[in-house]
């Protein structure tokens, strides 16, 4: 009999290892590699306007996303934990930046990037990069504050 949980889910892994081929090889050794990481991904998705960033805030224990009466956010948006808080922004092209956490707003939100014309990475997204207790650390932004007009 196998073990439960965490021990017992790389038993089972194990013992698939030697049926696997190609493809399936890989993606044990991807999921080996996701439970030793021992983090932990959520996904909030819901309709505009919906609390889903307060819901983050709430988890998080803190207020990391901007939130408000009206939609703000204007890009999906990464939270993990990291060594340093701040965000990591980016940019078209593969160009990162990092800024401080406040800034998250300037990127993140309809208010501080409207239509995304500082052109953040619709598939990676501004924020707090990985986020600790005081640590945060955001990914996903292009372009430069310099690209949106001030009217």
């Amino acid at each position: 009999m196998l073990a439960t949980g965490r021990p017992g889910v790389l038993a089972a892994l194990d013992l698939l290892d030697p049926l696997a081929r190609g493809q399936d090889r890989e993606k044990l050794a991807a999921l080996r590699d996701r439970l030793g990481a021992a983090r932990l991904r959520v996904l909030v998705a819901g309709e505009a306007n919906r609390g889903k960033s307060t819901l983050i805030n709430a988890l998080l224990g803190r207020e990391v996303l901007p939130t408000g009466v009206t939609p703000l956010t204007a890009v999906a948006t990464t939270v993990a934990q990291s060594a340093d808080e701040g965000i990591e922004v980016i940019f078209a092209g593969g160009h990162r930046q990092r800024f401080p956490i406040a800034a998250l707003a300037d990127f993140g939100t309809e208010r501080g990037n409207p239509g995304n014309c500082r052109d953040v990475d619709p598939g990676r997204s501004p924020g707090p990069p990985d986020h600790g207790c005081g640590d945060l650390r955001s990914t996903r932004s292009q372009g430069s504050p310099s690209q949106c007009s001030s009217s």
